[in-house]
C-alpha cells in the first residue's frame, strides 16, 4: 500500500508569502496538491494522504480543511525539506509499503502525469521511483518501505537527493518534464499565471 505525503512546511522565503495559499483558477496550491493525491490514492485505492505543515500552519489547515487529508504540524519545519520528509515517516500507515513525496509548487503536475510514476513503482515495488526532467532527478519521488529507517533520520535542507545518488542502482527515472516548472518567486508565478490561467 503506497503512502501519499505532501509537503507544504516551507516558509516560501522567495516568494516573499504562502506559496501554499496562492490562488490560481480560484484554487489554491495546496488544495490543488491535495486533490491530486486524492484522485491518485481513489484510482490505485491508496490510503488518504498526508499533509506536512510548518510555517503558516493554522491558515493552511484551515484552507484544506473541507478535504479527506491528514494533516500534521513540523514544529522543527525551518529545519527544511529533510527534516519535514523525516517527520512524515512516523505518520505514515502501519501497513504502508511505500511512500510517494510531493510538493505544492510544481504546479503544472497534474493526476494523469502522476500515474505512470505509482504505475512504475506497483511493478517493481522494491525500486525508487524517482521523477527526471531535463538533467535533475527528484521529486515526485517513491520510496519503498526499506527505505524509511534512512528517511527517517534526514535533517538536511536538501531533502532526500543524495539517497537518489547513493542508491541510484536501485533508482528507475519516469520522465516528466511538466515538473520542471516550480514557483518559487514572482517571476515563476507570472508564468505559471500565464500557462494555468491561458493569458499567453
Amino acid at each position: 500500500m503506497l503512502d501519499i505525503v505532501i509537503l507544504a512546511a516551507g516558509a516560501s522565503k522567495r516568494l516573499g508569502r504562502s506559496k501554499q495559499l496562492l490562488t490560481i483558477n480560484n484554487e489554491c496550491l495546496v488544495n490543488r496538491s491535495i486533490n491530486i493525491a486524492l484522485e491518485l490514492t481513489k484510482h490505485f485505492h491508496f490510503n488518504i494522504p498526508h499533509l506536512i505543515t510548518g510555517k503558516n500552519h493554522q491558515a493552511v489547515s484551515d484552507a484544506v480543511k473541507e478535504l479527506s487529508v491528514l494533516t500534521h504540524y513540523h514544529s522543527k519545519w525551518q529545519e527544511g525539506m529533510g527534516s519535514s520528509i523525516a517527520s512524515s515517516i512516523s505518520q505514515l500507515n502501519k501497513q504502508s509499503s511505500g511512500v510517494m513525496f510531493m510538493t505544492c509548487d510544481q504546479v503544472l503536475l497534474t493526476t494523469e502525469l502522476l500515474k505512470p510514476l505509482i504505475q512504475t513503482w506497483l511493478e517493481k515495488p522494491g525500486n525508487i521511483v524517482a521523477t527526471v526532467y531535463g538533467d535533475v532527478i527528484g521529486i515526485p519521488v517513491i520510496f519503498p518501505a526499506q527505505y524509511y529507517p534512512l528517511l527517517a533520520r534526514l535533517t538536511s535542507d536538501k531533502g532526500a537527493k543524495f539517497l537518489l545518488q547513493e542508491y541510484k542502482n536501485n533508482v528507475i527515472e519516469v520522465a516528466i518534464e511538466a515538473a520542471a516548472q516550480d514557483l518559487d518567486n514572482e517571476a515563476d508565478e507570472r508564468k505559471v499565471r500565464q500557462i494555468l490561467e491561458g493569458i499567453a
